[in-house]
């Protein structure tokens, strides 16, 4: 009697089963396309935070800028000496190290700024902190709640980052 049982069950049809594998075989090639192979693909990315100013010296103005940069993609970014601005010009940066400061018209460069904690190549998922020393101060004119935007330039990627806090 138990053997009877399995001769009523049909197996799928040709048509069916060629359905089936050609669903199965464009479903896991659309996995691999969209999820593992963005892990093997190089991107850049980069991140500026715990921004903090600084008047050290009496006066009203700021006189030290301190920030961190982390670098959040999967390829070592090497700094640019030079930045390009959103309008087309191009900026030395502070100490040729591929940061600079911009405010109430003006680049910190151009008022005795230097800078410390930059490399020249910053790491995948490495950060530093950077200290900006504003010589001439005054003249700069940054005071306590005004706007800057620290400026980013990256060689690898032709790129100019703005961060402004």
């Amino acid at each position: 009697m138990q053997k009877y049982i399995f001769r009523r069950r049909r197996a799928i049809s040709n048509v069916v089963a060629a359905a089936l594998l050609i669903g199965i075989v464009v479903a896991a090639v659309a996995l691999i396309w969209f999820l593992i192979a963005p892990m093997f693909t190089p991107r850049a990315g980069i991140t500026v935070y715990d921004i903090t100013t600084y008047g050290n010296d009496g006066n009203d103005c700021i006189d030290q800028i301190e920030f961190k940069i982390k670098n959040t993609g999967t390829v070592a970014l090497e700094f640019d000496v030079n930045i390009t601005t959103s309008t087309g010009g191009s900026y030395f940066t502070i100490q040729d190290s591929g940061v600079n400061i911009y405010a109430n018209g003006k680049w910190a460069s151009d008022f005795g700024a230097t800078i410390k904690g930059i490399k020249k190549v910053l790491g995948p998922g490495e950060e530093i902190l950077c200290i900006v020393y504003i010589g001439d101060d005054v003249g700069f004119g940054l005071t306590s709640g005004s706007s800057f935007t620290i400026y980013i330039g990256i060689k690898t990627t032709g790129t100019t980052y703005t961060f402004t806090p």
